[in-house]
């Protein structure tokens, strides 16, 4: 039987999600589908059911799950805001046709025969027989760019435990605070002498291929991907719960951050959480707000759907995959920048995606197709080497769509 994966938070997580299905998105130092996919049997036909501008992309993310925009065979449909472990899945296991899972009316899992789209999955489902889960612990809910902040720091502690012995070199002259066994460093990976690396309230994990230049502070847990380089342009100190995805270059403060692949913050500049999309470049001294000045509870006005939100207390911005951030630049609390976006200055309201904003002008210019494709090929034509031309294609194929939405 095929297990579908529905992106019932593509919405939500927007401006993340613009770029990448909710699959693809960064918590705990792993995509959403490899946190889903160890808790289902094997003998799952694998599906990711998204929306169509995605496929394309999603393929070449996931090359070995089948990915749709529609889908009519009998299959067990999956919510995947929701993280599944085993009181769910037994559940699952005894589904019948026409039966869905539901927790606080949230629909988990159910099992439908019948052509469904990621736009009418949810409405097909809230037909069947619902039975609603009584749980003894909360699962982890993941609806909008905030809870990915708020569940990493535990999930990459979680994560450390399925790691393998060490391969890669810590300089004896860098400075180890807590456990050694609380490091995971990768193959080819290099610290350099005078880097710190605090592992006395979680662990630290480098993927292959990174370089922590010296005099970086990392305090886990903390999670770094692969061929990464830290503290090269500028010192780095990365506190406790940031998560950097595969070939990024960080510097500067970052903290309770979640960066996804293919993105800079080589510089100087304080970012705090925060999750920041592929292909992003936060330029030297720019930095963001993630408290109010009175210590209050931050209320977002989501991008996307327009709804005021009470999100927490600490809350900072997420920022679009392709969008630019301009030195000096200040983004207030709680506030999001779209898809392929150019702004500088300060950044006191949301910026949809495809626009052009610098402090002094006083209306929000739309960025002109050809300049943003312009620049979306530029960025990836210094990272050549790490991607297809498949992948450049899918990239610019995307922008076209998503333009002319």
């Amino acid at each position: 039987m095929k297990l579908v994966l529905f992106d019932g938070n593509l919405e939500t997580m927007k401006p993340i999600t613009y770029g990448k299905s909710s699959c693809d998105t960064l918590c705990g130092g792993k995509k959403i589908i490899e946190h889903i996919l160890p808790h289902f049997e094997k003998e799952y036909n694998h599906t990711i059911l998204t929306s169509k501008e995605l496929i394309d992309l999603t393929k070449l993310r996931n090359p070995k799950v089948e990915v749709t925009e529609s889908n009519e065979e009998e299959s067990l449909y999956y919510n995947v805001s929701v993280f599944p472990f085993k009181e769910i899945t037994k559940k699952i296991e005894g589904l019948k046709i026409n039966e869905v899972l539901t927790y606080n009316d949230r629909i988990i899992c159910g099992r439908y025969n019948g052509r469904v789209t990621l736009f009418t999955i949810e409405k097909e489902l809230s037909k069947l027989k619902k039975i609603e889960l009584k749980l003894k612990e909360k699962p982890i809910i993941l609806d909008y760019p905030w809870d990915l902040v708020s569940h990493n720091s535990n999930l990459i502690k979680s994560n450390f435990k399925e790691i393998p012995e060490p391969k890669g070199e810590i300089d004896d002259n860098a400075f180890i605070i807590g456990n050694p066994k609380q490091i995971y460093i990768g193959e080819n990976s290099v610290v350099e002498p005078g880097a710190i690396l605090d592992v006395r309230k979680g662990p630290i994990i480098i993927e292959n291929d990174s370089f922590v230049h010296g005099h970086s502070r990392i305090e886990g847990p903390v999670y770094i991907g692969k061929n990464c380089i830290i503290g090269g342009a500028e010192t780095a100190i990365l506190h406790k719960g940031t998560c950097i995805g595969d070939v990024c270059k960080i510097g500067g403060e970052v903290e309770e951050t979640i960066i996804h692949e293919f993105t800079n913050k080589a510089h100087f500049g304080f970012l705090g959480h925060s999750v920041v999309g592929s292909w992003v470049n936060i330029g030297a001294g720019a930095t963001n707000s993630d408290i109010k000045s009175n210590y209050g509870e931050v209320k977002v006005e989501h991008i996307s759907t327009g709804d005021k939100i009470k999100a927490g207390k600490f809350i900072g911005t997420a920022i679009g995959d392709h969008s630019k951030i301009s030195i000096l630049s200040r983004i207030m609390t709680g506030k999001q920048i779209g898809y392929c976006s150019v702004i500088g200055g300060t950044i006191r309201s949301n910026i949809p995606s495809f626009r052009f904003y610098h402090e002094g002008n006083d209306k929000l210019d739309v960025f002109r197709k050809d300049k943003a494709i312009e620049m979306v090929k530029s960025m990836m034509g210094r990272r050549k080497k790490f991607i297809s031309k498949d992948y450049i294609n899918a990239q610019l194929d995307l922008l076209d769509v998503l333009y002319r939405d």
